[in-house]
């Protein structure tokens, strides 16, 4: 399972459209956007560093398929971790051996909430560098499910959240409200369905697990209310539900992931699947 999706959702559907055979279903391929626009960046010149956790082979994937079709394009392609790096001027450098040089484009998959428990706090380079990056820590604002806590001063400053108040359930501090059917808990920067009460979903004892750490560490969750997921039935009649998350580059669409699951739940347990667009 890839945590991002990026090779996924650039590969999987032209394997799917071949497969099936019909050419004339569409698709847009996240990684050629992402190409295109760094290519506009740097016209294809200039060092550009994978930031990931290295620890993680999932996270190599991701940052190996981007590197290797950025290498395509002439580019010199290092892969390092969040703390392989060092700000000067507010200019980022590589202190990796053999590697010791400036970079063009910080390319970063780490998650940012992770990046802040680096020590010494050399993190805060990441936040007002001039070097060019993908991924620019502004992103957090919308990556954080507390973003709605703030639409009352958006509006304020003539700043329209009405798409988002339409397609977003209704969102809590975890003290305001009691936990009933109708309501679930998730982390505040929960990734991949991670510790969200969804009780069916839930396996053992995790349930009661997730509930004694909301109770512990009640800031880093929230509380929203349950929609309801409409599941599609295969051939077999069995029910699978779907996630369909869109990509955005430079504010244009850039392809779709989807992940597959037998739970309304969307986790490590689902399975990757192709979209293909039907004109």
């Amino acid at each position: 399972m890839s945590p991002g999706g990026f090779a996924e959702s650039s590969l999987l559907p032209n394997l799917a459209r071949e497969t099936i055979n019909m050419p004339n279903l569409k698709y847009v391929s996240f990684g050629e956007r992402m190409i295109d626009s760094i290519n506009n960046m740097l016209h294809k010149k200039g060092i550009i560093m994978m930031v990931h956790c290295t620890c993680f082979s999932d996270d190599r994937q991701v940052m190996q398929y981007m590197g290797d079709r950025l290498k395509k394009e002439g580019y010199k392609i290092i892969y390092g971790a969040a703390d392989h790096v060092r700000f000067k001027n507010r200019k980022a450098y590589c202190i990796l051996d053999n590697n010791n040089e400036a970079i063009d484009l910080i390319f970063r998959f780490t998650p940012l909430e992770w990046l802040i428990q680096m020590k010494p706090r050399r993190w805060d380079g990441y936040f007002n560098t001039i070097t060019k990056s993908c991924n620019h820590p502004i992103a957090i604002y919308a990556q954080s499910k507390r973003f709605p806590f703030v639409w009352d001063d958006l509006e304020k400053a003539d700043i329209s959240m009405k798409t988002w108040r339409s397609l977003l359930p209704k969102t809590y501090e975890v003290n305001e409200v009691s936990l009933n059917d109708n309501l679930i808990y998730k982390p505040v920067y929960g990734r991949v369905g991670e510790k969200i009460t969804i009780k069916e979903a839930c396996k053992g004892d995790e349930y009661e697990k997730i509930i004694q750490d909301v109770r512990k560490h009640p800031k880093q969750y929230l509380t929203q209310e349950r929609f309801k997921s409409m599941p599609l039935k295969d051939e077999d009649g069995i029910e699978h539900h779907i996630c369909l998350g869109s990509y955005t580059i430079d504010g244009k669409h850039s392809g779709y992931y989807a992940r597959i699951g037998l739970y309304p739940r969307i986790d490590s347990y689902a399975a990757d699947v192709p979209v293909l667009i039907e004109e």
